[in-house]
């Protein structure tokens, strides 16, 4: 099922009333400050009560370079906005107003306003923030920001909850260690080469092709390659 660009803005953020934003959303669409009614929108937009003012302003400027009359486009969606609840008030915008709301959801997103290009002369991006950049910080908490480390030095280190790490045999330190036999790569179940090189449209197909059960092969009902035979069990036997 395809999303539409409203729902896409939906979305975007867990539903919010417009009463909880802060500065209260009437007063900010009433506000002769562009910057009020911009903020608002974009809480709105984003779902995020917390977006700072000077981001804000920020991001309403490389916006207003680029569009001479973006204050009255924002004018309408501030009263498209005023008083509704988040999800509503979005399904109720105009094209045009969808169009500009997406426009402004952007920045606040990917942290830049343009379209960056490996073409110089053809690159319109500009910087609009990096810590704020809400496709980063909405997952903050398990992801860590780019550049940012999730701890102090050798924080990497520690195994995560939930995975047993065993110890490396001893000689894994050592330039000469080699892994043993058991770790040779085995050749890969045909059907599942089949649909890897594009031959099949799956590996069912592949197998039904080279007259084999839909269940069978050695690539096992998943349709991946052998799994290499390196268990515990497998190396003690040998």
């Amino acid at each position: 099922m395809s999303l539409d660009r409203r729902h896409f803005l939906i979305a975007l953020a867990s539903t919010v009333p417009l009463a909880s934003l802060t500065p209260g959303f009437a007063r900010a669409a009433d506000s002769a400050t562009p910057s009020d009614a911009f903020l608002s929108v974009s809480r709105a937009i984003c779902g995020n009560d917390s977006l700072s003012k000077e981001t804000a302003a920020r991001i309403e400027k490389l916006l207003s370079e680029d569009d001479a009359g973006f204050a009255g486009k924002l004018d309408g969606l501030a009263k498209a906005f005023d008083g509704k609840d988040r999800a509503a008030a979005i399904e109720s915008l105009s094209d045009d107003q969808t169009t500009l709301a997406l426009s402004i959801a952007k920045p606040w997103y990917l942290g830049f306003t343009g379209s960056p290009s490996a073409r110089i002369l053809k690159d319109d991006a500009e910087f609009a923030t990096f810590l704020e950049a809400q496709a980063l910080t909405k997952v903050s908490d398990i992801v860590p920001l780019q550049t940012y480390p999730s701890g102090g030095a050798g924080w990497w280190e520690a195994v995560p909850d939930g995975v047993d790490a065993s110890d490396l045999p001893k000689e894994a330190t050592s330039w000469e260690y080699q892994p043993k036999s058991s770790y040779e790569l085995q050749d890969p179940d045909p059907a599942w080469l089949t649909y890897a090189k594009g031959e099949a449209d799956s590996v069912d197909a592949a197998r039904k092709a080279q007259g084999s059960d839909s269940g069978g092969g050695s690539g096992g009902a998943s349709g991946s390659p052998n799994p290499a035979s390196n268990s515990d069990s497998q190396q003690e036997a040998q």
